[in-house]
């Protein structure tokens, strides 16, 4: 049982892989925006709770 089912992860992780491989650029750019505005938040928030104290 547990054979099949390792097999049936396998084989949706190359389908996901090659999807992801299609829309690799677009997906990465939106997460590298997304990261930036999450570390420029990060940021701001550091900054703020700094001048808290």
């Amino acid at each position: 049982k547990q054979e099949k089912a390792s097999r049936e992860q396998q084989l949706d992780y190359s389908h996901l892989e090659q999807e992801k491989e299609l829309s690799d650029q677009p997906l990465d750019q939106a997460l590298v925006k997304k990261g930036k505005q999450l570390e420029r938040k990060k940021h701001e928030l550091e900054n703020r709770t700094q001048q808290e104290k």
